[in-house]
């Protein structure tokens, strides 16, 4: 078991780390109390950024809908649904490239679900990168 509580054990040859069980329960603790937060900012939310000094113990909610809820209410929430729409509306425009395209959007999805707050610049440079990467390909007339 390493020192900071991630156990590496050996799955059919390859080495992986699994997190023990307190790290999902705590997750599900910072979704819940945020979730609160949120619900008592409605209908305008918090502020852009009040998530990063809340009273809870988390620095942000590890969850990109709750932030957004957080600090722009039902505004931001529209505005969200709005734009994952256009993403989802965008995955299809192609259908040559609709599996990488749906590939994309899953995987910006899943990850804004249950990993890091809304506005990390890494997490934007990465997508924006992404959406570059793909989008010469689809103009080169690769696949």
């Amino acid at each position: 078991q390493a020192e900071d509580g991630i156990r590496d054990k050996l799955v059919t040859g390859v080495q992986t780390c699994a997190l023990p069980i307190w790290h999902a329960t705590e997750r599900i603790q910072i979704w819940i109390d945020y979730s609160q937060f949120a619900m008592k900012g409605l209908p305008w939310g918090w502020g852009l950024e009040s998530v990063a000094h809340p009273p809870m113990t988390s620095s942000h909610p590890h969850n990109n809908l709750i932030q957004i809820a957080a600090e722009m209410g039902w505004p931001g929430i529209v505005l969200a649904a709005i734009a994952c729409f256009a993403l989802v509306m965008w995955a299809h425009e192609d259908q040559q490239m609709l599996p990488a395209r749906t590939a994309l959007v899953a995987l910006i999805t899943v990850v804004a679900l249950v990993s890091h707050g809304f506005w990390q610049v890494w997490w934007w440079s990465i997508i924006i990168i992404c959406f570059i990467h793909l989008r010469a390909l689809i103009h080169s007339g690769h696949e």
